[in-house]
């Protein structure tokens, strides 16, 4: 009987990684990302990553998973997750390895739908009342946002948006006003009144409310008097009343009287008309007989608008 040996020798290769095309990778903040490192060798390789820190990967790190095939897993990748990853394949037959540059990527914020490192906008708000402010902000990762508010209510508030892209900052100017209700004129007033040559004329017109309305008058002729101001006859007071001095048929006409506060406009208007010729209605065609000592009485019946009578007696003296 004779014996056979056969001998097998077993020829190494060395390790190589096939898909070295993967140079670079890019990944938005927040997201998970895989790395690719498939080696094939003789004996078969063993696969470690180096982190952009210099340091090995182990699956100890919850933040990385090497599968199988060698693939690492970077979940929720941060920013300071970007890099130069290093796949080292390894085995007694030699050593291969290739680098992938991670890069993370990140988008600035911005608030309401306003880009910028700062913006400024001036919002008006009413005593007592509430006032949403918009601060709306964007951006990868979701910025994180600031408010800094004023101790007094009107000043500034801001309002800062920040994440890894940067920081934006709203400053917004907040101008508290009081509270004002539409303006309202006091009382009932003459629409027309009638003008007497001569004799002053007073046309009032004042309003109700905890803040008085701007009050303008028109005359008939367009022309507006603010309070304070004379023009020719006219003096517009104060108070709001307008004065109308030694008055002519001239100064007839529709005089309007403007109130006006943030909230609205209302108007009064007051016509001036020349007043009527008197008129006498009852007349004495004869002489009135009179016995001494006994009392006499005189009508004088007359019509017309601003209306004053006058008697004259033989003495010549004015009786009103």
């Amino acid at each position: 009987l004779s014996c056979m040996w056969i001998y097998f020798k077993v020829a190494n290769s060395p390790p190589l990684i096939q898909d070295k095309d993967q140079k670079s990778v890019r990944v938005f903040y927040g997201e998970t990302v895989t790395l690719r490192c498939n080696a094939k060798g003789v004996p078969m390789p063993t696969i470690t990553w180096i982190s952009p820190t210099n340091r090995v990967i182990t699956p100890a790190l919850d933040k990385y998973q090497v599968l199988d095939d060698g693939t690492l897993v970077v979940q929720k990748v941060q920013r300071f997750d970007g890099g130069n990853y290093t796949c080292m394949s390894r085995s007694n037959a030699g050593q291969d390895h290739k680098v992938i540059k991670l890069e993370v990527l990140v988008t600035s914020p911005m608030i309401n739908g306003i880009r910028g490192t700062a913006n400024t906008i001036k919002v008006a708000a009413v005593q007592d009342q509430r006032k949403l402010v918009d601060c709306v902000a964007k951006g990868t990762p979701t910025p994180r946002i600031i408010m800094t508010v004023h101790q007094n209510d009107s000043g500034q508030l801001a309002c800062i948006a920040r994440n890894e892209g940067g920081e934006v900052k709203l400053v917004v100017n907040l101008d508290v006003k009081e509270a004002v209700e539409n303006p309202q004129i006091r009382g009932s007033k003459p629409d027309s009144l009638s003008l007497t040559v001569g004799n002053t004329m007073i046309l009032n017109c004042s309003f109700e409310g905890s803040k008085l309305p701007q009050l303008t008058w028109i005359l008939p002729n367009g022309t507006p008097l603010h309070s304070g101001v004379r023009f020719l006859k006219f003096f517009h007071k104060p108070d709001g009343s307008l004065i109308i001095s030694n008055p002519s048929v001239a100064e007839t006409g529709m005089y309007r009287c403007l109130g006006r506060n943030s909230r609205g406009l209302v108007e009064r208007t007051i016509t001036l008309s020349p007043g009527r010729k008197p008129e006498m209605n009852n007349r004495y065609n004869s002489p009135v007989s009179v016995v001494n000592g006994e009392r006499l009485l005189l009508h004088c019946l007359s019509s017309g608008e601003p209306l004053r009578l006058t008697w004259t007696i033989p003495s010549g003296d004015l009786q009103c």
